[in-house]
């Protein structure tokens, strides 16, 4: 058995990118803390995460659109990585405590979505309005672990 590869850091994972392509643009943030978390996303350099397999590029998505059953939701923050059996997509989700922990109905439908977003093969992760305000850079940089972790995963069920 081989001995087990040295986790790379996760600046050692997150490529240097904003390329033309990009979509990002602090216009089409709908609050503070989305202002503040794409500065942070651009600012770890995460318009494009590369994998050591080289496979791919993952995109950031703003403000982007996705059908399920239950409706179509506007997810804040996407990242996507197309790979050749599936695709890695990673919902960045803000809450703000206004518009989604003010009442138990607003956090009801928070549920509802994460669910409608799992069934159609999102990872939805969540970063509270204080956790942006505090510190966007540790919430942009834990959202780039996340999908190395799921990069990392998959890699290991190609083995």
């Amino acid at each position: 058995m081989s001995a087990p590869r040295r986790r790379r850091s996760i600046d050692e994972e997150v490529c240097d990118i904003l390329n033309a392509d990009s979509t990002a643009d602090l216009r089409w943030c709908d609050s503070p803390i989305e202002r503040l978390m794409l500065a942070a996303l651009i600012e770890c350099r995460f318009n494009t995460v590369k994998s050591r397999a080289g496979i791919g590029v993952t995109t950031l998505f703003q403000q982007a659109r996705v059908a399920t059953d239950d409706g179509t939701y506007k997810i804040d923050f996407a990242l996507v990585r197309p790979l050749p059996s599936r695709s890695i997509r990673l919902a960045v989700e803000l809450d703000g405590y206004e518009f989604h922990h003010a009442t138990r109905q607003l956090v009801d439908r928070d549920n509802r979505r994460t669910r409608a977003l799992a069934k159609r093969g999102w990872t939805v992760v969540r970063y509270s309005g204080s956790e942006i305000t505090k510190d966007a850079g540790r919430c942009a940089l834990d959202a780039a672990a996340i999908v190395i972790d799921l990069l990392d995963a998959y890699e290991r069920r190609r083995r």
